[in-house]
């Protein structure tokens, strides 16, 4: 078993140079990986490279509804976040 199997993690700036790193990292230990950010098509060049379980999903750090659109549409795709 994988350190991240059966876990969904959400990486703010996915699409940067060091996101996109952690985006890999995580999905090579198992994670379903949401790549959030503002940069629409470099976060969705790397989900479409990092494949089927990875997802961009734009959000703005700053906007509190930004973040609840984020965890419901990575819900819908794969499943409830755990609370803590």
């Amino acid at each position: 078993m994988r350190r991240f199997d059966h876990r969904s993690v959400l990486v703010t700036g996915g699409a940067g140079g060091g996101g996109a790193s952690h985006v890999r990292a995580y999905r090579v230990e198992g994670a379903n990986v949401v790549i959030v950010g503002i940069d629409e098509s470099r976060g969705r060049a790397i989900a479409a490279e990092v494949g089927a379980r990875a997802l961009y999903v734009r959000l703005d750090v700053t906007d509190e509804s930004s973040w609840s659109a984020a965890v419901q549409v990575t819900e819908e795709h794969f499943g409830p976040l755990p609370s803590s």
